[in-house]
């Protein structure tokens, strides 16, 4: 059964899918959801995404609507040491988080902070990549 569930979340469109994908897990009664993300700010400005609070508060009230109750948090640091340490000092029994599927050099560059939760996290992880259509758009 799964009791507290943890979604990582930057701004961009393929964390609203994850939480959109995600619906039917967290659905169950009894479920605690944690919506959580971090700023960046060792990345230039150019080269990071600002999750905002009130992008989470967007994603917290989709959620209320369809029945799900979630907390937020929004924190600063360098994401995959801030979301391990969530998951270690709040027990999760679940953590669903976006891998953006990078190779090659930008892998390289910028690191996986899905590969590096995965690595080191205590609780189960499932990972979720989207496809991206030739326009743009997740599908």
């Amino acid at each position: 059964m799964l009791n507290k569930v943890l979604i990582p979340i930057d701004d961009s469109q393929t964390s609203k899918w994850v939480v959109e994908h995600s619906r039917h897990l967290l659905e169950r009664p009894g479920t605690s959801v944690k919506l959580f993300s971090v700023v960046d700010e060792s990345l230039p400005a150019d080269r990071t995404s600002v999750p905002t609070l009130e992008r989470l508060q967007l994603l917290k009230n989709e959620l209320a609507l369809k029945g799900i109750q979630a907390e937020t948090e929004l924190v600063v640091g360098d994401p995959a040491e801030r979301i391990l340490r969530e998951i270690g000092a709040h027990g999760y029994d679940l953590v669903v988080m976006a891998t953006h599927g990078r190779t090659g050099l930008p892998r390289l560059l910028f690191g996986s902070v899905a590969l590096k939760v995965m690595l080191g996290s205590s609780a189960p992880i499932l990972l979720l990549r989207p496809l991206f259509r030739p326009g743009g758009s997740i599908s």
